[in-house]
């Protein structure tokens, strides 16, 4: 199993998941993931998606998630090749956020994002939004206050 991919397993075991923004499906696979015709392992694969991609999820069914791909009626993928996110866009009042390693005021800050920068919410402590960003996903965790943070516009 490939280092993301029990990093994804061990967050969507060891973290809660928050309220959407919009609910996004952010996927993972040790190969390209199978994005289908329908809810169906034997049905058609109508595209390949790769690690890191995120795409906007329409509704679940059963062990599915419908989701919209550009230029395609409807697509399915199985819910073991993706994680559920929530997409956040930074609004900070300074115009920029910190990047935390806890969640937590004074834990340090391994960077500051610049307002308008999206992020991908994966677990909420309380007022704190556990974030990845650029397909990186921290070890360790790293969390943005949700004050520094709104719902970003839905894809078009």
């Amino acid at each position: 199993m490939s280092f993301l991919r029990m990093g994804l397993a061990a967050l969507m075991l060891a973290l809660p998941v928050a309220a959407p923004a919009y609910p996004a499906l952010l996927l993972y696979a040790e190969d390209a993931v199978h994005i289908r015709a329908r809810p169906d392992t034997r049905s058609a694969i109508v595209q390949a998606g790769d690690n890191g991609q995120i795409y906007e999820i329409l509704a679940q069914t059963g062990n599915w998630y419908r989701i919209r791909v550009p230029g395609k009626a409807a697509a399915y993928v199985h819910r073991s090749q993706g994680l559920p996110i929530h997409i956040y866009e930074v609004h900070a009042v300074d115009g920029a956020a910190n990047l935390r390693a806890e969640p937590d005021s004074r834990s340090p800050v391994y960077d500051r994002l610049p307002n308008g920068t999206q992020v991908e919410g994966i677990s909420r402590h309380g007022n704190w939004i556990g974030v990845t960003y650029d397909a990186a996903v921290f070890e360790a965790g790293a969390y943005i206050h949700r004050s520094q943070l709104r719902d970003a516009p839905r894809p078009r």
